[in-house]
């Protein structure tokens, strides 16, 4: 079970609640940035799980047409897949 990050806590002021997050009481805003981070990220692992789900297709298509000789399609499929490859790097150099 994963550690729970957030927790509502009771302010000092009466009918007052906060969020306590990381050993100090986050604002609205500062929780809607969390929040949009979070959709932000997740909308990305969607993005990369199904990007890698059509490679792991294209694989199985590579693998096949390997078994079958089928040298021309292998080739162009190859090439497509550099084209991805360098897609991938340019996307990941923000992240260096």
């Amino acid at each position: 079970m994963t550690e729970k990050r957030f927790t509502t806590v009771e302010l000092p002021k009466p009918n007052r609640w906060g969020i306590w997050y990381d050993g100090a009481y986050l604002s609205t805003y500062q929780v809607c940035i969390l929040l949009n981070e979070y959709v932000d990220v997740k909308k990305e692992n969607e993005q990369l799980k199904q990007r890698n789900d059509r490679q792991a297709k294209q694989l199985g298509n590579i693998y096949k047409l390997i078994e079958e000789k089928d040298w021309r399609a292998l080739s162009d499929i190859i090439d497509d897949f550099k084209r991805c490859d360098e897609q991938l790097k340019r996307e990941w150099r923000c992240y260096e």
